[in-house]
């Protein structure tokens, strides 16, 4: 398409809308702190980051064309309030997870005198101007791997990111060490998620308060794994659908999450994957209240760490299966000082280390009801263990009458607690 007959049709486009819609617009940068910022384009240090070719403009009329280098491309310098718009002709910005291209700021990369906004449709660094109308909606392995990464961003809320089919790693630590980052994009409409795609896009954003939604229902290996990790200005987290999980899917998506205190109702996934929720919510030291857990078909690590040092916790969701996989609930709810009851664990055969460490530190512990008849190799290893300066609470433990083991101490009944029988 004529370049000139692209433009017109974009901006004929906008002056039709009632209001701004982003993904009309170019990709764009603004200033928004007290002194300029000087814009960087720079790739990795690999001699594998192929140099990527880009043009930008401070009217949208008159563009400059710039190619990244290693030592960093000098864009533009922007005063607080200014803006430059970003398009470019290019499959992808990265070939692997260590040969990428990226923006930065200077000064300093996170300094908070030098802020800028990210806003439009990203799609104008791969299709230029004929972004609007790219009918393709999905986006090459590693894309936009480190595309901000630990720069000086504070909003991207209207960035738009369109594509809903992924590829492997394509938004690969988008964001990740952006401190200064408040809002994330709003939506992320993929529905077609890939390996990896989202894995520690967020990772380390200290100042993000809002999560973006989710919509996918089929999840892929490691697609959310360490999305959020140490968000710790996180209060709600996304309502997650998915029905479909893969290995380690969500694993460590929240892990030190401090400040996370809502989270949904349930996790309505039936069949579990390993290392599905691995590590989910480790060390969200405010989340009092966890999602149910309704799944019946376990896989080996699915629950490992799970809440571990959630301090807060006061109730353990329903854990139904009645058939375990190794280590699948292993030091699940360690180091949850405030929990007192322990979900019921019907399962009458132990797998190994299903429940090695699973209560370790839950020194307000008083209730246990579990059914096995059997154990395994390892399956109560230290599930029960205490520093002993801090021994925990006498309680209540209830046993299967048919139960065929006796141990007692970290790694069986609780030393000190009353046994009960129940017939099953």
């Amino acid at each position: 398409m004529n370049i000139d007959i692209a433009q017109q049709l974009r901006r004929s486009v906008l002056l039709a809308s009632a209001h701004k819609e982003y993904k009309y617009e170019y990709l764009t940068v603004e200033a928004t702190a007290s002194m300029p910022i000087i814009l960087y384009w720079n790739a990795s240090t690999s001699a594998a980051a192929l140099p990527r070719t880009i043009s930008y403009s401070t009217d949208q009329v008159n563009w400059t064309e710039a190619t990244s280098s290693y030592g960093g491309t000098q864009l533009v310098t922007l005063s607080p309030g200014e803006k430059v718009y970003l398009k470019g002709e290019n499959s992808a910005y990265a070939t692997s997870g260590s040969a990428y291209n990226y923006f930065s700021s200077l000064p300093e990369a996170r300094s908070t005198d030098s802020l800028f906004e990210v806003s439009g449709n990203i799609n104008s660094l791969l299709y230029g101007d004929d972004f609007v109308r790219a009918a393709d909606s999905s986006v090459a392995a590693f894309c936009f791997t480190c595309l901000f990464s630990s720069s000086s961003v504070v909003s991207a809320e209207n960035l738009i990111l369109p594509a809903t089919a992924l590829d492997y790693r394509c938004y690969y630590r988008m964001f990740v060490s952006c401190t200064s980052l408040t809002q994330a994009p709003k939506t992320l409409p993929a529905t077609t998620l890939a390996e990896g795609c989202y894995e520690n896009m967020f990772g380390n954003c200290s100042s993000l308060t809002t999560a973006p939604e989710l919509p996918a229902t089929v999840l892929e290996m490691d697609c959310y794994r360490l999305m959020f990790q140490s968000c710790s200005s996180i209060v709600t987290a996304p309502y997650i659908p998915a029905t479909t999980l893969a290995f380690g899917c969500c694993e460590w998506m929240f892990n030190e999450c401090t400040a996370l205190a809502n989270v949904q109702e349930e996790l309505p996934a039936t069949v579990a994957a390993q290392l599905c929720y691995h590590g989910m919510f480790q060390g969200c030291t405010n989340l009092v209240t966890p999602p149910a857990l309704p799944a019946t078909a376990l896989a080996r690590s699915c629950y490992t760490e799970m809440f571990s040092g959630c301090v807060k916790l006061e109730t353990a969701p329903e854990l139904p299966a009645t058939t375990l996989a190794d280590s699948c609930y292993s030091t699940m709810f360690r180091g949850c000082h405030s929990l007192e009851r322990a979900p019921v664990l019907p399962a009458t055969e132990l797998a190994t280390y299903c429940y090695a460490s699973m209560f370790q530190y839950c020194y307000s512990l008083n209730y246990i009801k579990m059914m096995a008849i059997t154990l395994a190799t390892y399956s109560l290893s230290g599930w029960f263990d205490f520093f002993e300066a801090e021994p925990p609470s006498v309680g209540v433990f209830v046993k299967n009458a048919a139960a065929e083991w006796d141990a007692t101490g970290a790694s069986g009944v609780p030393t000190g607690w009353t046994i009960e029988y129940e017939t099953v």
